[in-house]
């Protein structure tokens, strides 16, 4: 299970961000059947105003986030979140990359179906 993440975060490395897309979010690492863990990563321009990512995973009945700080211009561009033991859903997926002040910079989502 480690080496097939590894090949994905190797394979979203090569994945180019267009000048005109902050980010880009996959979704991999789970299986189709819950409980399972769901592994986000997010590929974000790098810019100075890049303060904070958020990554939220909500169905009905489930909800999960995860906020990390980041130091603009010097940030990874790939950031990756795992989430452990998910129950069954439709997950919508959303990533936003946060300014200083709050402000939304970027966002971008995904919905995922676990049953």
């Amino acid at each position: 299970m480690k080496s097939i993440r590894v090949v994905f975060a190797l394979a979203l490395l090569a994945a180019p961000v267009n000048a005109d897309e902050r980010l880009q979010i996959r979704v991999g690492g789970i299986r189709q059947f819950a409980p399972a863990d769901m592994l986000v990563q997010a590929i974000v321009e790098r810019s100075a105003d890049n303060r904070a990512i958020e990554v939220v995973a909500e169905s009905d009945d489930f909800y999960r986030s995860s906020m990390m700080q980041l130091d603009g211009e010097r940030a990874p561009r790939v950031m990756s979140v795992s989430f452990s033991q998910m129950p069954a859903g439709a997950y919508d997926v959303t990533v936003q990359v946060l300014a200083a002040d709050g402000k939304v910079l970027a966002s971008a989502n995904r919905l995922v179906r676990l049953w």
